[in-house]
């Protein structure tokens, strides 16, 4: 009877997140969270500085144009609005008029709509009129706007969000705005919180491996101490550290403490040991401090 005189070395490892060993270890529970990143809105302004509006002046917004008026009357039409006997006042009408708040028909018209594009507010010299994109996102950026009255600053800095899916055998690091959160990666700033480890081994038969995806809120133990079976994203060797991705949290290897990849942070007291291992390969982490 023939014996196997090789394993495939692939498929004799765990999955990363899974203890190598007995070894002692040390976890602590954290809720994790992934390294997204939330859209931001979108803002501009319509600067009035000290000239007050006057009749037939227009601020347009998202190509909804308001029109100042010296009066209105009950069937005043829609987007005209009150100028009022101060900067400051006809700033509040306009306001109004976009938000649609309390005055329609009395300081702006009584068939305006709220504005589809913006929410207003009044800046800290009351002169300004603070717009911020509904939506949040690079659309924002878009949002038309320009004024006869006053100086129109176009919308900008909007961004669309980004998610960093993160996985058991990711870094995490502490939230610093909360002791019992952790973030995958470092993109919060905060400092090293451990590795997420699985509680249990799982066979990678035939390289199946299963979807250990972290969902955010989810408790989760990070390990500071002991021998982890991680999937480092570069080649290894024994006496390489660990490091990890400062966008997602993803480990690293780094040949040398001087020679970290860019994008990537060290991992305190963190040594492959053992075997070598190629590039998205299984390898043993040694933690320990």
């Amino acid at each position: 009877m023939a014996l196997q005189s090789s394993i495939r070395f692939k498929q004799a490892f765990g999955v990363p997140g899974s203890f190598f060993n007995s070894s002692p270890r040390r976890v602590a529970p954290y809720n994790v969270y992934t390294a997204s990143t939330q859209a931001v809105n979108a803002v501009g302004s319509v600067a009035f500085g000290s000239t007050n509006a006057s009749a037939n002046d227009t601020v347009s917004i998202g190509g909804q144009t308001y029109t100042f008026k010296s009066s209105l009357t009950a069937s005043t039409t829609a987007n005209e609005v009150l100028i009022g006997s101060t900067v400051a006042d006809s700033v509040a009408n306009l306001m109004a008029a976009v938000n649609k708040e309390t005055g329609g028909g009395t300081v702006y018209g009584s068939e305006t709509v709220k504005n589809a594009w913006a929410v207003a507010s009044i800046g800290t010299t009351n002169s300004t009129l603070t717009l911020i994109a509904i939506t949040a996102g690079v659309q924002g950026n878009s949002i038309a706007l320009s004024a006869s009255v006053a100086t129109a600053t176009a919308f900008a800095n909007g961004s669309d969000g980004v998610y960093a899916p993160a996985y058991v055998g990711y870094a995490f690091s502490v939230d610093p705005s909360s002791s019992n959160k952790a973030q995958a990666g470092n993109s919060n700033s905060g400092t090293f919180a451990g590795i997420l480890v699985s509680p249990k081994q799982y066979a990678n038969y035939n390289n199946l491996a299963p979807s250990m995806e972290v969902k955010d809120g989810m408790i989760g133990e990070l390990c500071t101490f002991g021998e982890l079976i991680v999937q480092s994203a570069h080649a290894v060797k024994p006496g390489y550290l660990g490091c990890f991705r400062n966008s997602d949290g993803k480990i690293g290897a780094a040949v040398a403490s001087n020679a970290v990849p860019d994008g990537y942070t060290l991992i305190p007291h963190a040594t492959y040991q053992y075997y070598d291992g190629e590039a998205n390969g299984m390898a043993v982490l040694v933690l320990g401090d």
